[in-house]
């Protein structure tokens, strides 16, 4: 149900919280490639890059301070998202 409600949102969000999550595509890209080679030899990147793309809109529909600082809370939130993911799917 998290994928279609993010789904839904994506198709009703305003144009700059689409360019937020754009510039930022790469950042998912860096810190996913970092848990594949570290910690995750069970998973795939490309997996661990959607998951990192969902922490990633996630930040960008909920972030409301200045475009400065929102580099930090995203890496965190990227981080965050990907971490529960490995958890939620360790055997």
């Amino acid at each position: 149900m998290e994928k279609l409600d993010l789904l839904v949102s994506a198709l009703s969000t305003p144009r700059d919280t689409q360019e937020l999550f754009e510039n930022h595509m790469n950042m998912a890209a860096s810190i996913a490639g970092y848990y594949t080679k570290k910690c995750a030899p069970f998973l795939q990147y490309e997996e661990l890059y959607q998951w990192g793309l969902i922490g990633l809109w996630d930040a960008c529909r909920k972030y409301s301070g200045s475009r400065d600082e929102f580099c930090y809370y995203a890496r965190s939130r990227i981080k965050g998202h990907i971490i529960d993911e490995i958890r939620n799917s360790t055997p």
